[in-house]
């Protein structure tokens, strides 16, 4: 389950830290040293099973060598100067009632959740947030079409 810090994934903040300790060319456990945290908190904020604090997303930016770099760090105050973007649509949170599926219901909160995250990034003008924001969208959509159709022509069999 993938949530949110600074504006930005975990699974994608996890990603960008991989990708700055490769940059680097340290081992996990020389990133925890410039950290001052655990190998096991690197390694689980790259698997993004954890959060940095913000003084390790800012200690991370710090490190990187260049401008492209930092960017995957800056943080969701700073993205939202980058343009005036209309506020992202609500998600439609789901609560479970008594018998549902949790999990299901999890899985639908996450998605909504991301959905709206990546629409906010995409409207501040974040590199390549709305191509996948299209994409993400146009694959929900044609798969959700075709399940629903596909439900629906078994039950008038």
């Amino acid at each position: 389950m993938s949530r949110v810090i600074f504006g930005v994934s975990e699974d994608f903040l996890g990603t960008a830290i991989l990708s700055l300790r490769r940059q680097l060319g340290y081992s996990q456990e020389k990133l925890a040293r410039e950290l001052g945290c655990s190998t096991g908190a690197v390694r689980q904020w790259e698997s993004g099973l954890r959060r940095p604090s913000l003084a390790a997303v800012e200690r991370l930016r710090q490190l990187a060598p260049d401008d492209e770099t930092r960017a995957s760090f800056t943080f969701k105050s700073e993205i939202s100067n980058l343009k005036s973007a209309p506020p992202p649509p609500t998600p439609a949170v789901r609560l479970p009632a008594p018998g549902d599926d949790v999990e299901l219901i999890r899985y639908h909160n996450d998605a909504a959740e991301g959905l709206s995250l990546l629409y906010e990034c995409a409207a501040a003008g974040h590199p390549g947030a709305k191509a996948l924001l299209k994409a993400e969208a146009e694959r929900l959509l044609r798969k959700g079409t075709e399940w629903r159709d596909l439900k629906y022509s078994k039950l008038s069999k």
